[in-house]
């Protein structure tokens, strides 16, 4: 026993850990749930079995420290901090929800030790099965802004100065129109298509062709196929008109517009007389 505990202050540490491992929630292990703990881990604040004290020795004591009950030396500071905690509220902390989180059960041996040393390590070591508290107003909690509108745009620009809106209307916009097109000039036999056309045909093909005249014939009037020619069609048609040769190809073009001398119009039955 050191010499700074007295052996009656050490003695009545160890009642007050008696009475405190009796109490509803520090009576059973605070991992394992096992019956009557004799050891504790003073640092957390929570009372385990024997199996549960050799686990957190191997985790070190910059996680968790332990003691035994009745055969370490306690002080006055560690059996107060054992007093405010207890398994109850420890477990409150580390493991807030102990029906999703339970402990290893129903298992035997090494495998039982090695599924609880991970429960103990997850629970205190690597705090996963700890609660996320919402942050208080004295810790520096995020205010949270208010819902910007839609006038308050962060691209409108702020109005300048404190005048008066100016109220702008619009000028109307005025729609060009085509121009009027001038009125089509009236129907007179000088400008109708056929004679305009006959005219552009005869300007621009005339450059080309040679001038020649051409005889222009009367159209006889309609007769009977009975009746005979009369006799001044009959002149007519034998005499030609007297065009300048030109030799070659004009020469031909003019001869079939004459009637062929072998021929006669109309064809005409006549009786051969038998001697």
């Amino acid at each position: 026993m050191s010499s700074g505990i007295s052996k009656i202050a050490a003695e009545r540490n160890r009642r007050v850990l008696m009475e405190l491992v009796m109490k509803p929630g520090n009576d059973v292990c605070a991992d394992c749930k096992a019956r009557a703990p004799r050891w504790a881990s003073f640092n957390i604040g929570i009372f385990i079995c024997m199996n549960c004290a050799s686990i957190h020795r191997k985790i070190g004591t910059h996680i968790t420290k332990v003691k035994s009950l009745s055969l370490d030396e306690w002080s006055k500071e560690q059996v107060e901090f054992m007093k405010q905690n207890g398994n109850i509220k420890s477990n409150q902390l580390y493991n807030p929800d102990e029906v999703r989180h339970p402990p290893p059960a129903n298992l035997i041996g090494t495998e039982r030790d090695s599924e609880l040393e991970k429960f103990i390590r997850a629970k205190y070591e690597y705090k996963r099965f700890m609660g996320r508290k919402p942050p208080s107003a004295g810790q520096g909690s995020a205010v949270v802004p208010p819902p910007r509108t839609a006038s308050a745009s962060p691209f409108t620009q702020p109005p300048r100065g404190r005048s008066a809106p100016s109220s702008r209307v619009a000028a109307p916009v005025e729609r060009k129109t085509s121009p009027t097109p001038p009125p089509l000039p009236e129907k007179t036999p000088e400008n109708m298509p056929s004679r305009i056309f006959s005219s552009a045909a005869s300007s621009s093909l005339s450059p080309s062709l040679p001038s020649a005249t051409f005889p222009q014939y009367s159209t006889p009037p309609a007769r009977a196929v009975s009746q005979p020619l009369p006799s001044s069609a009959n002149g007519a048609l034998a005499t030609k008109p007297t065009v300048a040769s030109k030799g070659g190809v004009w020469d031909e073009l003019i001869s079939l517009q004459g009637p062929a001398q072998n021929s006669s119009l109309p064809l005409q039955y006549q009786p051969s007389s038998h001697s």
